[in-house]
């Protein structure tokens, strides 16, 4: 093959070799960000009585760590996106014709583990959605509600779907 391909009169062939792609298969990032909230209130003892508590936009710093999978032409991934937030809110609920407030307070880290799909429109840009289940570990929680004594909150699971695109690798948008 190299004798075949050599140019007339030269000393030597030309050799190719299959390059390995140039793109990295785990991807990590700081993404400090904002989170829209918004908690519903079920007591045990009270299964009728809702409380909403309302929307919060809260700031949120997290991480993005994400890895390529072999198949597929870099067009999956597994996602892990640890993220904290602090939500604090008061609302009211109706007990034997009064107005109760309930006060909710409490600092939450949220780990979901997920599968995202990207779809490429450009060399340089690619949409993609990511879906994830994953835990909410809430840290010195609790409910008041007066006069009972406070509420503690437990951890729970969780699940969440976003979407978005990457530019550059450089630059995500949510």
């Amino acid at each position: 093959m190299v004798a075949y391909n050599a140019c007339a009169g030269g000393n030597g062939g030309v050799t190719f070799e299959n390059a390995e792609p140039n793109t990295k298969k785990f991807h990590f990032a700081v993404q400090p960000g904002w989170y829209h909230t918004r908690l519903l209130l079920q007591f045990t003892d009270d299964r009728e009585n809702y409380v909403g508590m309302g929307a919060r936009t809260v700031f949120r710093p997290a991480l993005d760590l994400e890895f390529l999978l072999p198949s597929g032409n870099d067009k999956y991934a597994l996602v892990l996106r640890p993220s904290y937030y602090k939500y604090a809110s008061t609302g009211t609920k109706l007990v034997r014709d009064r107005d109760v407030t309930v006060t909710v307070d409490y600092s939450a880290i949220d780990v979901p583990l997920g599968f995202r799909y990207y779809s490429f429109i450009n060399p340089n840009l690619k949409a993609f959605g990511t879906a994830s289940l994953g835990f909410v570990f809430l840290s010195g929680g609790e409910v008041r509600q007066q006069p009972q004594q406070p509420r503690s909150l437990r951890t729970l699971l969780a699940s969440s779907n976003t979407s978005g695109a990457r530019f550059l690798l450089s630059y995500t948008l949510y």
